[in-house]
């Protein structure tokens, strides 16, 4: 599946996407001035929701969001104006409390790094030791304070 980190200071993932063969591809994304997502799941869904935040990027629901047909493999991370919120299938804005965050398979490696003192983009880099879904090279947005 992949590793999407948050700790605040960034949003960092692996880059691998599987189906017929292995391949990279974008997973984080800088939709707006204030926006920032990054998605795990189906690489269908991770661009369909890009998409809907490109014209939503507040998801105030101007664009009925229940259209997107969404697999329940989907999950994300969003940031709005520096807050943190993991979203899912029914795109619902969950605030993460608390100080870092992760989704994906290797989401619970990446977790326990940043609960030792490592950062999103070293966590997504240890993930990717422990977790065969996550691969390839790392890639990490400089959220703005």
């Amino acid at each position: 599946m992949t590793t999407v980190a948050w700790d605040g200071e960034y949003l960092a993932s692996d880059s691998m996407v599987s189906s017929a063969f292995s391949r990279s591809a974008r997973k984080i994304f800088h939709i707006s001035e204030n926006v920032f997502f990054g998605g795990c799941g189906y690489r269908e869904d991770n661009l369909a929701v890009k998409e809907y935040l490109e014209l939503d990027p507040y998801i105030t629901n101007k664009i009925d969001r229940n259209k997107l047909e969404l697999s329940d493999t989907f999950a994300g991370i969003l940031i709005i104006r520096g807050l943190a919120y993991r979203i899912e299938q029914n795109l619902m804005k969950d605030p993460i409390m608390e100080k870092f965050h992760a989704v994906g398979s290797g989401a619970p490696f990446a977790i326990a790094a940043m609960h030792m003192g490592a950062n999103a983009i070293e966590a997504v880099r240890i993930s990717t030791i422990y977790d065969p879904e996550s691969s390839g090279e790392i890639q990490v947005i400089k959220l703005p304070k």
